[in-house]
């Protein structure tokens, strides 16, 4: 006997249609209500930039950060959220996983007791546990890229949000060849979500941030400028290596800046209609001082609904000296 039921097929009747048009109709103020109020959404808020914290256990590092977040309290108005721009903890690449494990913990402590602020992250190169000079752990489920993923709870190493009529990316610059090694480069991956998620999103003005900045004139006066007959060059892990792609890529959506870290120094370009802001260190030199007389502050952003911001560089007093 076979037991195989037969195949049902539903067809509405009168009375069906008609009530679930009812039910459609009675949902339809709801959308629309839904729907209003997103666009109301869209008003003028603050966010502050945390680059560079680059926690570590030694130069009074988690009272640097701590002061950090404090400060940021004080602020009037208060911002909405907080991004964290990269190198969260410091050199967690040459450590093992259970000490990247541990400074990684010791961050979301500091953060959680001093700031009920929601925050976004993003990966810097200082964030790869374990991922430099200790190749034996490259086997390990958090080795790398993982363990600040899972301890930062980040959906993925890109991603993008929305906050009251503006959109937000977040890209991974850190494209891995090998343990240690990195080309600082917006893969392709990355490269067709960001278009296609600006491209969704074009109705808002949006911002886009990497770690390192996407171009830079400042780092030409540093230390780290490359000097030769030909030329004075910022070599590519200073900067992202494929810019021309990435501004090239800004333009199916709306973006009004990209917005980094890195250099521990502050500089703001204009350039193709596109605002390049790199937002100086919480951490100055790491946590030894400032670097080139960048002091240790944080960026505060005051975005509108129109799509214009401004942006300023706050420093918050500390002196990584003082005992």
């Amino acid at each position: 006997m076979s037991t195989e039921q037969p195949k049902q097929t539903h067809v509405m009747n009168r009375r069906q249609f008609v009530s679930a048009g009812a039910v459609a109709a009675a949902l339809a103020p709801v959308i629309i209500r839904r729907s209003r109020a997103a666009e109301s959404d869209a008003r003028a808020f603050r966010f502050v930039f945390m680059p560079c914290i680059h926690l570590r256990r030694d130069l009074r590092s988690p009272e640097g950060f701590t002061a950090a977040l404090r400060a940021i309290r004080k602020l009037s108005p208060g911002p909405d959220f907080i991004l964290t721009g990269g190198d969260m903890c410091h050199n967690m690449r040459d450590q093992t996983i259970e000490q990247s494990a541990e400074i990684a913990d010791l961050f979301l402590k500091i953060y959680k007791e001093n700031c009920p602020l929601r925050v976004y992250h993003c990966l810097g190169n200082h964030d790869l546990a374990a991922w430099n000079k200790v190749a034996e752990a490259a086997n390990d489920p958090l080795y790398g890229k993982q363990l600040t993923l899972q301890r930062f709870r980040m959906r993925n190493r890109y991603y993008g949000f929305d906050h009251r009529g503006w959109h937000f990316a977040v890209l991974d610059y850190l494209r891995i060849s090998e343990p240690g090694k990195f080309t600082a480069e917006i893969d392709p991956e990355q490269m067709e979500w960001l278009r296609d998620d600006l491209s969704k999103n074009k109705g808002r003005p949006a911002m886009v941030l990497t770690h390192a900045p996407v171009i830079s004139a400042v780092e030409l006066f540093s230390d780290r400028a490359k000097r030769t007959e030909e030329a004075l060059t910022v070599p590519f892990g200073r900067v992202i290596s494929n810019a021309p792609a990435l501004v090239e890529t800004a333009k199916h959506g709306n973006v009004r800046a990209f917005i980094s870290g890195h250099l521990h120094l502050v500089e703001r370009l204009e350039l193709m209609g596109h605002t390049f802001i790199c937002s100086g260190s919480v951490s100055g030199h790491q946590w030894t001082g400032p670097r080139m007389g960048t002091p240790e502050g944080f960026g505060i952003f005051d975005c509108q609904p129109d799509g214009t911001f401004a942006f300023r560089y706050e420093p918050y007093g500390w002196n990584s000296a003082q005992g």
